[in-house]
């Protein structure tokens, strides 16, 4: 996609949506976060430093992987077409979606810190 494109496109979305609010009981603004704040991250990336063992883990932390695992292998057999997408950052908010067997939509959310 042409950069300048995108730049335009951005400033007058933005233009488009100022004073307006999503009507809520809090009615926020809306906001054009920059594109390189959302990135989609792969399924075995994400896992794999929540996975890992090796010999010099405590007990706990390899009972934690360990938990992790089962989960991630809960959640391949039981939703279809997972993405996983990080907004932000340093404060990053986590979300995982995708569909249950039935094709209901569904997600999982959680947050981190990413300082480096």
């Amino acid at each position: 996609m042409n950069k300048n494109y995108n730049k335009e496109f951005r400033e007058y979305l933005a233009k488009d949506l100022e004073g307006l609010v999503y009507i809520s009981e809090t009615d926020a603004p809306f906001e054009v976060a920059p594109f390189e704040m959302i990135r989609e991250v792969g399924w075995n990336k994400f896992f794999a430093p929540l996975i890992r063992e090796n010999a010099e883990m405590s007990e706990e932390k390899i009972a934690l992987a360990r938990r992790y695992r089962k989960v991630k292998g809960f959640i391949e057999a039981n939703m279809k077409r997972r993405r996983i997408y990080k907004f932000g950052q340093t404060e990053i908010h986590i979300l995982i979606v995708g569909t249950d067997l039935s094709g209901h939509a569904m997600a999982i959310r959680t947050s981190a810190v990413e300082t480096s």
